[in-house]
């Protein structure tokens, strides 16, 4: 019958879990848009630095030439006051365009009268307002007051350095007012012409310093891959030689010499050979039931695979010394790169150089040759375990099929005794009741009376010895035939397995051979390339050296990019700071989902405990009411041939009756422990829906912490020549992971 209070409270849950899944969608929706909204806004400031980023530069370089210039020709700070005062003081005037309209013979009033009269500060301030709103597109990730103060700082440099121009060529004119000579401007035509070519030196080094130095950084990141494969074959042929020894044939102290093909083609020659002498001298002795055949070919398969093993560790460990050889020139080649890329003049003309060239594809192939050879090493390693667990599982076979053979044994000879002493006990009982019989005819005596209540009590002993021999008997005979399908199964393992040895035998030969004579060829073939990569390499090392003079030329701009460098590793620090505590977060809902399903095993556990309980109360039940229809049995047959005995009758009825509470307890037992396990396996329904439901809510916690941490290394990364932004991506980001953990929280208090 079903429990009315139960269906309630599930219809509840129910109702209460669509609340929350609706609510979780809610909140999982409000998140997608503020991604979205965060990923507009971010393009759009990534747009706005961008501006300002060339308009920083541009006024940059301009005024380090005009300083250079003003240097030169001797102007002092106090330049720009006194060409202000020279503009005539009223109201803000450009200094530079009223300088040219001086040396034009106009004055800058009546330009302006002209021209519709000057321009006021706030209009000019509106067009740049309209300007920089046309290039960000709508809204922007910064204020006001930021705009507004960016634009000022601007305009402010920029009137500093018309000022200063024009108090240059103030002191031109002043120089050269009365006769210019051709020698002299022939210099300041020099002069021009010098800054010009620095300038354009200096916008080629900028635009070539930002073209490579994302494809620096993409080679550093292979060479540190390279070197951390490097690292692990190092240790695992490391972990080889210390199981096997060395293969050169030097043995390492402690342990044998590291077999190789000679010898295992030997070994396999010498176990055959043994094999034979067996099979010859031995022919008469039967072999051990469950063992499986063919198991001298499976050793020498097994000696033949780790010769094998051992040539390809060799041909590896021999690539990879060349692989070492040629990642350290190819370390020195990528050191001179990246300083040639930090100078940013020589970088395209040393990419696209023959050496370079030469040497990075002839390092790509050695590099595809070893992780072929590699993974030839991994797949024969492979072979070689699955045929040491087939000889495993073979073994275990046959001691499965003697373990069963031994059972079968003790089973007949059990078998035997119990015939026995079956037969005794009927022999028994025969003569018992025999006597009896004889007893009840003399009923007249009272040492007739006495005689016949002992032969009862034997009797009833006897029947219970009788009882327990049988109930030993068919569990005997149970495991009996458990023990046959145990044999017969063993003896079905047993033949497929010599079958399946015997198939593999040719097929793996063949294959074996196949593969080793394609290894043989490509490490041929690896061994001729290595030997013309290092001749060409030894060709290509003076060109190499010839660049050693210009990187030491451009070695000042590498320490600006080491200081770069050193700010994005602490932006990088601070992010790994927020990770990190992402990660503790993720550490400490793990262990909570961790406790959660170790109560939920327990609690499994327990209800498996009540379950079996529960059988063997039934069991229990069963044998009592066996047990007494048995003394019902005995009893009527009591009281048929002794009817005068009357203690005799009341102990059985008190046994009956002790029998009849036995049963009516353990009933009740097992009505109470049905109703436990069905209790908890409700609760354990019920525990399980809501680990589903927080296993869920992890999984897209994780996910989407995930996603956000790959979004800010991508944003690090990128962050190399704008380092403004990259801070602010930082710090949308994080608020968007507190955001995320704060939903994710919520839901799991929710559930």
């Amino acid at each position: 019958m079903a429990d009315p209070e139960g269906g309630t409270a599930r219809a509840v849950l129910e109702f209460k879990n669509r609340q929350l899944a609706g609510q979780l969608e809610t909140r999982r929706r409000e998140t997608e848009d503020a991604e979205r909204r965060l990923s507009r806004a971010t393009g759009r400031g990534e747009r706005y630095e961008r501006v300002v980023g060339v308009v920083t530069n541009e006024w940059n370089s301009a005024r380090a030439a005009i300083e250079a210039l003003c240097a030169r020709v001797g102007v002092r700070e106090s330049a720009k006051a006194s060409t202000e005062d020279a503009s005539g003081g009223a109201g803000h005037g450009d200094a530079f365009i009223a300088r040219l309209l001086k040396s034009a013979g106009e004055t800058l009033v009546g330009v302006d009268g002209g021209a519709g009269g000057k321009r006021k500060r706030g209009d000019d301030d509106d067009a740049v307002k309209e300007t920089v709103e046309e290039l960000e597109d709508g809204a922007s990730t910064f204020d006001d007051e930021e705009r507004e103060a960016l634009v000022r700082s601007l305009r402010d440099k920029a009137d500093e350095t018309k000022a200063r121009l024009a108090a240059v060529i103030d002191v031109i004119d002043g120089k050269f007012a009365n006769d210019v000579d051709a020698e002299a401007k022939k210099r300041i035509d020099a002069l021009e012409a010098s800054r010009m070519k620095l300038k354009r030196d200096y916008d080629a080094l900028s635009h070539a310093y930002l073209r490579d130095s994302g494809k620096v950084k993409e080679l550093q990141g292979e060479l540190d891959e390279l070197e951390v494969q490097l690292a692990v074959t190092r240790r695992r042929l490391a972990i080889a030689k210390a199981n096997g020894g060395d293969d050169t044939g030097e043995t390492i102290e402690g342990l044998p010499k590291m077999a190789t093909a000679e010898d295992a083609r030997a070994a396999g020659a010498q176990i055959e050979a043994k094999a034979a002498a067996g099979d010859k001298g031995g022919a008469d002795t039967p072999g051990r039931p469950g063992t499986p055949a063919g198991a001298q070919v499976s050793s020498t398969e097994l000696t033949k695979l780790k010769g094998d093993v051992a040539e390809l560790e060799a041909k590896v460990k021999h690539n990879e010394k060349t692989i070492n050889d040629l990642t350290k020139e190819k370390t020195d080649m990528a050191i001179k790169l990246r300083a040639l890329g930090d100078g940013q003049n020589f970088g395209r003309s040393v990419e696209t150089s023959p050496a370079y060239v030469a040497l990075n594809a002839r390092y790509e192939s050695l590099k595809i040759e070893n992780e072929k050879l590699n993974e030839d090493l991994r797949s024969m390693r492979r072979r070689m375990d699955g045929f040491m667990q087939e000889s495993i599982r073979d073994r275990q076979a046959a001691e499965r099929g003697e373990a069963a053979i031994k059972r079968l044994s003790s089973a007949d000879a059990r078998a035997d005794e119990l015939d026995a002493r079956l037969t005794h006990v009927v022999k028994a009982r025969d003569e018992l009741e025999v006597r009896v019989r004889a007893l009840s005819e003399k009923q007249d005596t009272s040492a007739a009376k006495e005689e016949q209540i002992k032969m009862l009590d034997i009797v009833q002993k006897e029947n219970k010895v009788l009882k327990d021999e049988n109930t030993r008997f068919k569990e005997s005979y149970a495991l009996f035939d458990q023990a046959k399908i145990d044999k017969a199964a063993a003896e079905a393992r047993v033949k497929s397995l010599e079958q399946s040895a015997t198939e593999k035998k040719t097929s793996k030969a063949a294959d074996l051979e196949k593969e080793i004579t394609a290894l043989k060829e490509k490490l041929a073939a690896a061994e001729a390339t290595a030997a013309t990569a290092n001749a060409a390499l030894e060709e290509k090392q003076a060109e190499v050296m010839a660049f050693v003079e210009e990187i030491e030329a451009i070695s000042g701009a590498y320490d600006e990019a080491q200081e770069q460098s050193n700010r994005l590793l602490g932006r990088i620090a601070k992010s790994e700071e927020a990770q990190n505590k992402a990660v503790s977060e993720k550490l400490v809902a793990q262990s909570a989902a961790k406790k959660f399903e170790d109560e939920c095993e327990r609690i499994s556990e327990t209800a498996a405990y009540y379950k079996r309980d529960l059988e063997n109360a039934y069991a229990r039940t069963q044998e009592l009411e066996g047990q007494l229809a048995e003394a019902t049995e005995a009893f009527t047959k009591m009281q048929q041939e002794t009817s005068s005995n009357a203690e005799v009758t009341d102990r059985s009825k008190a046994q009956l009756s002790a029998m009849e509470k036995q049963i009516v307890d353990v009933r009740a037992k097992l009505n109470s422990s049905e109703q436990t396990v069905a209790t908890l396996m409700q609760r354990s329904e019920r525990e399980l829906a809501s680990l589903e439901a927080e296993k869920a809510a992890r999984v897209k916690a994780e996910s989407t912490a995930q996603a956000l941490k790959k979004k800010c290394e991508r944003l690090v990364r990128e962050g190399g020549a704008t380092d403004l932004q990259a801070v602010k991506s930082l710090l949308w980001y994080r608020i968007a992971i507190n955001i995320l953990f704060l939903h994710v929280k919520h839901a799991n208090d929710a559930v």
